[in-house]
């Protein structure tokens, strides 16, 4: 199965390299904050507090995500006619650094997926090892939107296979804030609840 993923990670990076490098527009594109959100409690990817300032360039994504023991930066690049973004990701996570891969996808109305793979110098919580790079986590979501609720089903890979169920209310407050909560459960061994409540405020020129 590691060998799966492996092959995976190595053709996500193939891809993100040959669609950044015929990216080549005539005009500069000019970086725009969008959006700032800051969260609380734990979701499939996440937990603790968490603060996320997003970007756009042209039709591309700039993320930057701050969290109690994680830091990481993700560019993601707009292709197939804005039906996937992906792009690469570079993190400190528990103390050690984190090379993965991204993909976002809008393959039908209301359903979009998420993918993520990653590989850490070392093991979380250990000492840096830039020489022994080790298959870390891979995350796999599928999400349908009908209104303001969003369902998601995922599996994921960290310390072994796990499986998830997330649904996500979204209530505008203002023309530009948002509240959004979340409840859901991870099936893995004992399982566990999963809460997480997110307060996001969105630039007013940013695209919809």
């Amino acid at each position: 199965m590691r060998k799966l993923l492996a092959t995976l990670f190595l053709l996500f990076v193939l891809m993100s390299s040959v669609l950044m490098a015929n990216a080549q527009e005539t005009s500069k594109k000019e970086v725009k904050f969008t959006s700032v959100s800051f969260s609380s409690g734990q979701d499939a990817l996440s937990s603790g507090l968490l603060l996320e300032v997003n970007f756009d360039r042209g039709e591309d994504i700039i993320n930057l995500t701050l969290g109690e023991r994680d830091l990481y930066a993700s560019y993601l690049k707009s292709t197939l006619n804005k039906k996937l973004l992906i792009g690469p990701c570079l993190e400190y996570f528990h103390n050690v650094p984190t090379v993965s891969i991204i993909a976002i996808s809008f393959p039908i109305k209301n359903v979009s997926t998420f993918s993520w793979l990653g590989y850490s110098a070392g093991n979380p919580d250990c000492k840096v090892e830039l020489t022994k790079w080790r298959f870390l986590f891979f995350y796999q979501s599928l999400d349908y939107t009908l209104k303001r609720f969003t369902a998601t089903g995922a599996i994921m890979y960290f310390d072994g296979w796990q499986q998830l169920a997330i649904l996500k209310y979204q209530q505008p407050v203002t023309k530009n804030i948002n509240l959004f909560t979340s409840a859901g459960y991870n099936f893995f061994k004992e399982g566990t609840a999963l809460l997480k409540l997110v307060g996001e405020e969105v630039c007013s020129s940013s695209r919809t």
